[in-house]
């Protein structure tokens, strides 16, 4: 059985469509959301203190990391190519990516690429992007349709503007 290739749009490039890099088995690898701790020794006392919840009652948490390996379909004559792409469109640049896999979402990060492999048989890259620890969805836009059964009126809003809704 051989599945469909897939690829993610980073920024407005998309890896398989725009350059033949497609995501190998395993990839994306996205790495756990860390909460951000804040423990404290109590001065002489053998314990620690939770303060992670002290300013507004909620964990937060820090970034993670999401890398994509790709394979690349080019020629070896031509792979330099698509790295000079790949690094002009993404080296440092704080996009938004989408995964083909999960259209509905997409993360925001900082993205760098590095050439993993260049024999003459494969070419493959890995693109890592440092990144907010949520996903946000991408059909949660101002004007898009909702479930009025879920909408509370006394506390809910309405947006004119787009908004970003956060998951895990």
């Amino acid at each position: 059985f051989m599945g469909k290739l897939m690829g993610a749009k980073i920024g407005s490039l998309h890896t398989l469509d725009d350059l033949g890099l497609y995501l190998l088995v395993g990839s994306p690898l996205i790495s756990g959301a860390e909460p951000d701790k804040k423990l404290v020794q109590v001065p002489g006392g053998d314990f620690l203190l939770d303060l992670t919840r002290a300013v507004d009652g909620k964990v937060h948490y820090l970034q993670r990391t999401i890398r994509l390996d790709l394979k690349c379909k080019a020629p070896p004559d031509e792979r330099r190519k698509v790295q000079s792409i790949l690094e002009n469109a993404l080296q440092g640049q704080w996009l938004r990516c989408v995964l083909d896999e999960d259209p509905a979402n997409f993360w925001l990060g900082l993205w760098t690429v590095s050439p993993q492999s260049r024999d003459r048989h494969t070419g493959t890259f890995s693109i890592t992007g440092t990144c907010n620890p949520y996903k946000y969805n991408a059909t949660a836009y101002a004007g898009a349709d909702w479930l009025w059964d879920d909408f509370y009126f006394d506390e809910d809003v309405i947006y004119d503007e787009p908004t970003e809704v956060k998951s895990l």
